[in-house]
């Protein structure tokens, strides 16, 4: 009985303990977010990704910085002095938490091997550029709510309602480790977008602001009153995922995508002096 009550009271003893350090660590990052808020304003930032500057509560866990904030136990107050003991190391450390963003997000994306019509696959992005895969039609992320068909590529993704749930904050107040869980790259997603993007005669590298001159172009023959209106290029992907995904292996699915007008393709022909706009009907 006494071992068990000594180790429930050295247990409970720690857990004040750490309390106490978390208390303290608390008053440090209060204490330092004004010289946080200074440095990032005296910054130039205009050829920086907006997702490589790190959020308060992640600057606060750079390494130059958490050493600063930590040392004795968080006893020691922050100081213009110490602060500016930290600032040199400082750089480095925002360079290696855009380097982590982006590998995170990367390895998120990096779905392979995925069939179109047992015949393409979908290219790795290992000798890809980096910052151009986020962009691509086929790099459509979603928040993996039930129900929810908001796809977006990185960063928009890190504001739909669902990865930042609450509207009275930011998705700068929430750490990077804690957004990164609420993003999901389905690889019916990509399948989805792939076969869209064959449909066009697109590669499935295509940028997604190539897309933005379709508008709302494109319909959907899955007979769905609901997606009887034209739709852009996401609204699609997303009618295919709601109705069509269990056919995606079927020969069932044919005939799906009406390029409504084809500015896209180039498929035009005058006649009498007049532009005539072709629609095509596409088989995936």
């Amino acid at each position: 009985m006494r071992p068990k009550l000594e180790t429930i009271l050295q247990e409970h003893a720690l857990a004040q303990a750490q309390n106490v350090i978390r208390i303290r660590r608390d008053q440090r990052e209060a204490e330092f977010e004004p010289f946080w808020d200074e440095f990032v304003v005296s910054r130039s930032w205009d050829l920086t990704p907006p997702w490589a500057l790190p959020r308060f509560v992640d600057a606060c866990e750079l390494p130059a910085i958490d050493r600063m904030l930590a040392e004795d136990e968080s006893k020691i107050p922050v100081t213009a002095e110490r602060w500016q003991m930290a600032i040199d190391s400082v750089p480095d450390d925002l360079t290696e938490f855009a380097n982590q963003v982006m590998r995170d997000v990367l390895t998120l994306l990096h779905t392979v091997n995925v069939k179109i019509d047992d015949t393409a696959t979908v290219g790795t992005y290992e000798e890809a550029d980096p910052l151009s895969i986020f962009e691509r039609a086929s790099s459509l992320i979603s928040c993996g709510a039930v129900g929810c068909q908001n796809l977006l590529t990185f960063p928009a993704i890190l504001q739909e309602e669902h990865v930042t749930p609450y509207r009275h904050f930011s998705f700068h107040d929430r750490k990077w480790a804690d957004l990164l869980s609420r993003l999901r790259y389905e690889p019916e997603v990509l399948r989805a977008a792939s076969h869209v993007l064959k449909a066009l005669g697109l590669p499935n590298n295509t940028q997604l602001a190539a897309l933005d001159g379709i508008g709302r172009r494109l319909l959907c023959l899955c007979g769905n009153p609901q997606f009887r209106r034209p739709l852009d290029f996401r609204s699609l992907v997303s009618c295919i995922l709601e109705c069509l995904v269990p056919l995606l292996d079927s020969i069932l699915l044919r005939s799906v995508i009406l390029l409504m007008k084809s500015k896209l393709l180039n498929h035009k022909s005058k006649q009498g002096g007049k532009c005539h706009r072709h629609s095509t009907e596409v088989d995936i």
